[in-house]
């Protein structure tokens, strides 16, 4: 095989991985299968390549040995190892499926974030003593808005439960589908959950003819509660959707409580026992969600 002298500068033909993460999980194999990993979900997602399954949640995506050796030249046995180091952080699920078997990936973004935003905390905390000065530098140093010092701001920072500042990231990621800048994304993370932060992004792309991401989030936040009214019948159609699909699936041909469920293509069924009437919910239904929601919740207590 010949191989051009440009060749070996190509970025394509090096391997990077993330030192402080690999320093935080003792392992740069471990680093680099991480690393492999997120880009080759970021690759199938981009490409609509992701997988789903009944037996399985999640999406997932399937990476051999033999591939993931040809690109990171890890060995099988350094693969293992690294993927024991991963699992054990519960960074994603690894299960063999199909026919003949292949190794999928499920990567656990909640957890995947919460890693990230751990490490985050690492750093300010790093940052923090290697910025510590003379007490008289802190004492005399401007005030912060809240008229409080700035040292005193900071340990307020320090002193936030991990659990809301991983949902922050968490709640901060769900916006990379709109296009907004970084400060309307931080306000929005401060002041709703991940659900919420959710549907919002959905109301947003399902609004075709807005004018912007920026501006079509503030008129859906001015008109939360009666939005619903002003999606055209086909939007909403693909809204509920798109939403059945990814709060709905767990329960697709399983009970919920006494009633059977099924995903159909245009409305969920709900199925009693013996002889009852069924319960059917239609996609394009303005109430649709809260009626489904209300009925599940209903049931399973």
């Amino acid at each position: 095989m010949t191989i051009s002298p440009l060749d070996l500068l190509d970025s394509g033909n090096f391997q990077t991985y993330n030192r402080k993460v690999a320093k935080e999980l003792g392992s740069v194999n471990a680093a680099i299968m991480l690393s492999e990993l997120v880009n080759r979900y970021n690759y199938h997602k981009d490409n609509q390549e992701l997988l789903t399954y009944k037996k399985h949640e999640g999406v997932w995506f399937y990476y051999t040995v033999e591939k993931c050796e040809e690109r990171t030249v890890l060995s099988r046995k350094e693969q293992e190892t690294a993927i024991k180091i991963l699992e054990k952080r519960g960074l994603f699920t690894k299960r063999a499926i199909g026919i003949p078997p292949k190794r999928h990936f499920c990567l656990e973004m909640k957890k995947i974030l919460e890693f990230v935003c751990g490490l985050k905390n690492l750093f300010i905390k790093a940052e923090k003593g290697a910025m510590n000065g003379p007490k008289r530098a802190v004492r005399n140093a401007p005030k912060g808005p809240n008229n409080k010092e700035p040292q005193e701001e900071l340990q307020e920072n320090n002193n936030k439960p991990p659990a809301v500042a991983a949902q922050a990231v968490v709640v901060f990621s769900i916006f990379d589908e709109l296009e907004i800048n970084k400060s309307m994304r931080e306000r929005l993370s401060s002041q709703m959950d991940e659900q919420k932060a959710q549907r919002l992004v959905q109301r947003v792309i399902a609004w075709k003819g807005r004018e912007s991401d920026a501006k079509a989030c503030n008129t859906i936040l001015g008109q939360w509660e009666t939005w619903e009214d002003n999606v055209s019948k086909e939007d909403r159609f693909e809204v509920n959707k798109v939403w059945t699909q990814e709060n709905l699936k767990k329960y697709d041909e399983k009970k919920v409580g006494a009633y059977g469920c099924l995903i159909l293509g245009k409305l969920v069924e709900f199925s009693p026992p013996g002889t009852g009437e069924p319960k059917f919910f239609s996609y394009d239904t303005p109430s649709f969600q809260a009626e489904v929601t209300h009925f599940i919740n209903k049931n399973l207590k």
